[in-house]
């Protein structure tokens, strides 16, 4: 991380080549550390297919960027313990005609989902 525009070289890597895992040295802050995780769809292959978990059991996966209701359940169930949702969670639409139900509907079902995978972890433990 010492290297200017490692970041971009990682996200380019993992972009491109998304059967990999890119590493990264020198390390040195959490902020860093997580933010080999943005967008998370640059590495959702990686996070989805448990790789990150195994090789990074002490790591907080934290995908965000390209969270949506279809690949939340995905995260959750490979391990993520948090997911950052932005503008996946709510159209732009919605917010500019104000469209309150349909803003309270599509948070709850994103809710579900979140619920719904985390009771599968339950229950595989």
């Amino acid at each position: 991380m010492t290297v200017p525009g490692a970041l971009d070289v990682i996200s380019d890597l993992a972009s491109r080549l998304p059967e990999i895992i890119v590493g990264a040295g020198t390390v040195l802050d959490a902020e860093t550390a997580s933010s080999r995780f943005f967008p998370a769809r640059l590495s959702e292959a990686t996070i989805t297919s448990g790789r990150s978990k195994r090789r990074f059991p002490k790591f907080l996966l934290w995908p965000q960027g390209g969270v949506n209701q279809q690949t939340a359940l995905n995260y959750i169930l490979a391990g993520a313990s948090v997911l950052g949702v932005g503008s996946e969670l709510i159209p732009k639409e919605a917010l500019e005609y104000k469209q309150e139900e349909r803003i309270h509907e599509l948070a709850r079902r994103f809710l579900a989902r979140v619920k719904e995978a985390r009771g599968r972890m339950a229950a595989a433990h």
